[in-house]
This record gives C-alpha cells, structure tokens and sequence, in this order.
C-alpha cells in the first residue's frame, strides 16, 4: 500500500514494520477521526475558550504507547491540531531526591517508576497551565540512560496552546488497592525487601492521595492491554536493548550509567508487578478504548466506548 510521505517517514524514524502501519490503519485512525471530530465541533463553538482535550494513555512496559501516542500527534498535526505528548516518566522525581525517600520511608524508592517517585505538584501545576492554554513554561525531561532528571536549561519549552494533550504512562490511570490486599507479598522482591509492606503501603497512599485526583483532567482513557504480566520482562528488555543501541550511537556507552543488564531487568518489573496486574484485570472494565494484544503486540481486540465528555 502507498502510504502518505510523513506516515513513511514516521515508521522510518520508529523502525516500524509495515505490518504496524496496517495495523493502525485499522485500529487506531478510527480513534484519531473521534478525538478530532469531538475537538473541531467544541471549537465550532468558541475556539478561543476552548480547553485542550485531555487523553490518558496506559500500557505496561514496552507495550509500544509511547509510539502510539506520537503516531496520534502525527495524524492531528497534518489534520491542522495540535498535540502535546506528555509521559509521566519525564515527572521522575530526582535521583538526589529518590535517594532521600529512600533514606526516610523505604530503600526501594532509591529506584524510580512507582507510584512515589514523580513530582505531582509539578505535574498538577503542568496540566493546570495546559487546560489555561498558558505558555512561556518548560516541561521536564528525564534522562533514562542517566537515571536522572536533565538540567531545566533542556527542559521543553511551551510556547503555545494546544488542542490535544495525551499524557501517558504504565500506570497512569491506575486505583489504589484496599489495605487487606496489601497485606502478603506477590513476588520475591516484596516477600525479602518489604516483607513488612511499608514500601508497597506508601505507594498505595500515594496512588490514592497524589496522583488518582489528577485524572479529574482527562476526557478520555485508552488503554493498550498485554496479556499478562508475564510479558512485560520480554518486552521490558526489548526496550533496554534499543536505549543502548541509541546511547551507544550518541557517543559511548560512558553515558550509559542507568542501563540495566538483562538480571537487573528481571528484578525491576518485580517493582511493578502488583500494580500492573491490578491494572490488566481493571482498567478494561471502564476505559474509553481498549486495546488486547497477544504476545507479539498485535491487536487482537477493540473495545470502544468513547463518548468524549468536554
């Protein structure tokens, strides 16, 4: 099939096979012609009043939502929109800052992703300026390689309103547990490191208290759903790979200090365990889109219900 110019150069850019571009073709451009439609009557109406619509975007480790959140933004800037990418990855709270929670409530929160380990009032305070279509503010970025927010001077500066903003993240969109199901440990990470549940309890709260009120922001939720748990290490790993290979062609592997070896992999997702099978069993049953894949990330299911509330 003869693609569009900037869809070719896009999977070029991804390294996407066409097989995705068929794929999304099929699945996610439908979406796409929904969300635009929804803004461009809102703006029919008063596009100087008009707020950005705000989408949430969750889908474990590896499971491709960050190019599908850049594929959206692809669509909408040739349709004459504007979108905003967002990962709640970039809201990391510091490695400096990390280790202090570490020091004062639990160890493991030396290491990033939990609910914990972002700055929420910086996130709060970001999507509080982007429903305002504020600007002259800068957005952080977070250096994986580095394990380590980068210095504001490279933070992305907003210079403009915005018609779309797609926050994404592997649990973003994500509920706090009841306390009774934190009582016993799911994996051997738990079991030997928190084996008194502090860690696990303090992410809870933090779940509850600090980030579950910012989805009052979002219009619309679209999930991309693994299997099971048992693909994000494969997929995690995947990920890993390809942050090496783009570290060691930017100069040198020297850069490198928070790329994680394969057994370091496996340890990691243990962190994440809990929460994303809470996750895949849950958030199918309300969000907006969902998409199921199998093992090789291909769709093999679509749930739609978006009826986009403004």
């Amino acid at each position: 099939m003869d693609w569009p110019h900037f869809i070719t150069a896009f999977a070029q850019q991804q390294q996407l096979p066409n097989e995705y571009l068929q794929q999304a073709q099929k699945q996610f451009d439908p979406v796409v012609n929904q969300l635009e439609n929804y803004i461009n009557q809102m703006q029919c109406v008063d596009r100087d009043k008009t707020t950005p619509l705000f989408i949430g975007l969750n889908g474990c480790q590896g499971s491709g939502k960050t190019t599908l959140a850049a594929y959206i933004a692809l669509l909408m800037e040739h349709r004459g929109l504007t979108c905003l990418n967002l990962s709640i990855d970039d809201f990391y709270l510091s490695k400096a800052s990390r280790e202090s929670l570490a020091n004062h409530v639990h160890p493991l929160f030396a290491v990033r992703g939990v609910p914990g380990t972002h700055d929420t009032d910086l996130l709060k305070e970001t999507l509080e300026k982007l429903r305002h279509k504020m600007t002259d503010f800068s957005i952080p970025r977070f250096d994986k390689a580095q394990d380590d927010l980068l210095p504001e001077s490279d933070w992305a500066l907003v210079d403009r309103g915005y018609d779309l903003v797609i926050v994404e993240g592997w649990f973003w969109g994500a509920k706090h547990q009841k306390n009774d199901l934190l009582r016993y440990p799911i994996n051997a990470l738990e079991e030997i490191e928190d084996p008194e549940g502090v860690w696990r309890g303090h992410a809870n709260r933090s779940l509850k208290e600090n980030y579950e009120g910012l989805y009052r922001y979002f219009d619309a939720w679209l999930m991309l759903k693994a299997p099971s748990f048992n693909n994000v290490y494969a997929w995690r790993l995947e990920q890993e790979q390809k942050l090496k290979n783009k570290v060691a062609q930017m100069g040198g592997l020297d850069h490198a200090a928070g790329i994680m070896t394969p057994a370091q992999i496996r340890r990691f997702v243990q962190y994440y365990e809990r929460i994303t099978t809470t996750i895949l069993e849950e958030m199918p049953k309300w969000a907006d889109v969902v998409w199921s894949m199998d093992d090789q990330r291909q769709i093999t299911k679509q749930t739609n219900r978006l009826i986009v509330q403004g």
